[in-house]
C-alpha cells in the first residue's frame, strides 16, 4: 500500500510539472502587461524596469518557470497583482466554496446516476428503461451554461422556489470555522443556516452534476447488465434470497468498479465545470476567482489554480483505487 502510495506521489509530481509548464508558456506567450496593471497608467520607465527586474521578467522564459517551480515547492505561489494579496491565501480562502460544491455535486452524479442505471437496467425495455437511456444522453449533450440559466429561469424566476445565487441567504451569519458553511453550520448549532446552505447547493449542485450524472448512469446500467445474468446470481435467486439482497450483496458489489473507475476519471470535468457553475450562479469559490483573473490577464492565481486542480484530480483518483481494495480484498494495490 505504502509503495503505491509512493508510486503516485511520483506520479502526481510529473503530471504537476507537466500541467504548469504548458500552463507557463502558454500564459506567457499571450500578449498582456501585467507590469502596467499593477503599476497603473502613471508609472514611470524606471519604476516599470525595477519590477520586470524584480519579478524575472527579463530572464528567459525557461529561467522564469524554474523559478515559479523553486518558488512553487517552498509553498509560495507569487501574489496577484489585481488584489496584491498571496495567491496561496486566496485560494485558501476560495477553496472551501468550490470543494463543498463539486463534493454535493459528486453525491449527487454517483448516487442519482446509480440508481438509475440499476432500475434501467433492471427494468430493461421498459418505460423506466427508455426514459432513463433518454435522460443520460439528454443529460450528456446539455451544456453547463445553457442548463444553469434554464434552472434559474424555472425555479428561481418563474416559481421563486429556489434561491438564485451565493452561498447562504441575506442576512444569515455562520461563525467561520473551517471555510465549509454546511459543517460550521452543524458544529455551530446553527440550524436556519445549515438549511439555508443546502437549500443555495441544490440548483448548482444538480447544475454541476447534470452531465456526470448521465454518464455514470449509462455506465451503471451496461455493468449492471453484464453482472445480472451470470451464474452465481441466477444460484442465489434459485436459493431463495430475496432480490433485494441479491441487487445489493451479488449484482452491486460486482458492478461498482466501472462506476467507481469513471467517477475519479470526472472529477477533473467537475473541476472545470465549476468554472462556468460558479459563473452563472455567482458562487463565490475559486472558478469565480480564476475567471477575474483571466479578464484581467493575472496569471499567478491562474497558476495556483492549475496545481491546486491537479492535486485534487490525482488525490481524488487515489481515494478510488484506495477504494478498490476496500470494497474487494482481493485486488492488491502495487
Amino acid at each position: 500500500m505504502y509503495g503505491y502510495i509512493v508510486k503516485r506521489g511520483l506520479s502526481t509530481a510529473f503530471s504537476v510539472l507537466g500541467v504548469t509548464f504548458m500552463v507557463f508558456i502558454i500564459s506567457h506567450l499571450i500578449p498582456s502587461d501585467p507590469i502596467g496593471v499593477y503599476l497603473g497608467p502613471q508609472a514611470t520607465s524606471e519604476q516599470i524596469e525595477a519590477l520586470k527586474v524584480e519579478w524575472g521578467l527579463k530572464e528567459p522564459i525557461i529561467v522564469q518557470y524554474g523559478m515559479f517551480l523553486n518558488k512553487l515547492v517552498h509553498g509560495d505561489l507569487g501574489a496577484s497583482i489585481v488584489s496584491r494579496k498571496p495567491v496561496m491565501s486566496e485560494l485558501i480562502y476560495y477553496f472551501p466554496a468550490t470543494f463543498e460544491l463539486t463534493l454535493v455535486s459528486m453525491v449527487f452524479a454517483v448516487f442519482g446516476g446509480v440508481v438509475i442505471g440499476v432500475f434501467s437496467a433492471l427494468k430493461r425495455n421498459h418505460f423506466i428503461d427508455h426514459f432513463t437511456r433518454i435522460y443520460s444522453i439528454v443529460g450528456i449533450s446539455m451544456p453547463i451554461f445553457w442548463l444553469g440559466l434554464l434552472l434559474l429561469f424555472i425555479f428561481y424566476v418563474h416559481l421563486g422556489w429556489l434561491p438564485g445565487g451565493d452561498r447562504i441567504g441575506y442576512g444569515i451569519e455562520v461563525r467561520n470555522i473551517t471555510g465549509f458553511l454546511v459543517l460550521d453550520s452543524i458544529l455551530t448549532g446553527n440550524w436556519t443556516g445549515l438549511w439555508s446552505s443546502l437549500v443555495h447547493l441544490l440548483l448548482p449542485g444538480y447544475c454541476l452534476s447534470c452531465s456526470i450524472l448521465a454518464t455514470i448512469a449509462r455506465i451503471a446500467r451496461s455493468s449492471v447488465l453484464n453482472v445480472v445474468g451470470e451464474d452465481f446470481v441466477q444460484a442465489a435467486r434459485a436459493k431463495g434470497i430475496s432480490e433485494i439482497k441479491v441487487i445489493g450483496k451479488h449484482v452491486l458489489k460486482n458492478s461498482i468498479m466501472p462506476v467507481l473507475t469513471i467517477s475519479g476519471v470526472l472529477y477533473g470535468q467537475l473541476l472545470g465545470g465549476a468554472i462556468l457553475t460558479e459563473t452563472i450562479f455567482s458562487w463565490p469559490g475559486m472558478g469565480h476567482y480564476v475567471v477575474r483573473s483571466i479578464l484581467h490577464l493575472d496569471f499567478q492565481p491562474i497558476m495556483g489554480f492549475t496545481v491546486l486542480c491537479t492535486l485534487l484530480y490525482a488525490f481524488f483518483n487515489l481515494v478510488v483505487d484506495i477504494l478498490y481494495s476496500v470494497i474487494n480484498p482481493q485486488i492488491r494495490l502495487e
